[in-house]
């Protein structure tokens, strides 16, 4: 389990950071957060039966 959460840790920071560095050189991240936010959404849609469908 500590694997993946360290390479989920990794990736977001690797994405934050290159969103920073896309700030910085001027470019509009507002709609680069708001797609990630809907496919965030998107993803928690497609896991909340998941442990129902493993357990029950």
């Amino acid at each position: 389990m500590i694997p993946v959460a360290l390479k989920v840790v990794r990736i977001l920071l690797v994405v934050l950071g290159i969103m920073v560095i896309l700030d910085l050189i001027g470019v509009d991240i507002t709609p680069m957060l708001a797609g990630m936010g809907i496919a965030g959404l998107a993803v928690f849609y497609l896991m909340v039966d998941r442990p129902f469908k493993i357990w029950g």
